[in-house]
């Protein structure tokens, strides 16, 4: 009795083990823009974001961002605010960007001290 309920042990948790590594899912988007932004300036962006999900949450991420002109203090090392179905947010000083993981999702940017807003940069 104590083998079949050893070996029903082990196999409820290979199992759960299988079954939660099964829910992570994996996006990636790499993108390059410039233009201006009228009352901000000119900007590029070159972003590389790739997220992995474990039950609605980020359980691992990889981010490489390069931002000059007005959004040159947004960068790689920024806190991440939150995120949704399509973009992680970032904050830097006054300044929000929505970088996406889901292609065609768009990068977008907001003034926090200017009506927040959203406005998109790029479509990528």
């Amino acid at each position: 009795m104590k083998k079949l309920l050893c070996v029903l042990a082990v196999f409820t948790a290979v199992v759960v083990t299988v079954a939660g590594a099964a829910q992570a899912k994996t996006y990636r988007v790499q993108g390059k823009c410039k233009g201006d932004l009228a009352g901000y300036g000119w900007f590029e962006a070159d972003t590389d974001l790739e997220v992995e999900f474990d039950d609605g949450d980020i359980d691992r991420e990889y981010r490489y961002f390069y931002f000059y002109g007005f959004l040159d203090d947004v960068d790689s090392k920024s806190p991440r605010v939150t995120w949704d179905h399509q973009h992680v947010v970032y904050r830097e000083g006054r300044y929000d960007v929505a970088v996406p993981y889901i292609s065609g999702a768009g990068l977008w940017f907001k003034d926090n001290t200017k009506n927040n807003r959203w406005i998109e940069l790029c479509d990528y």
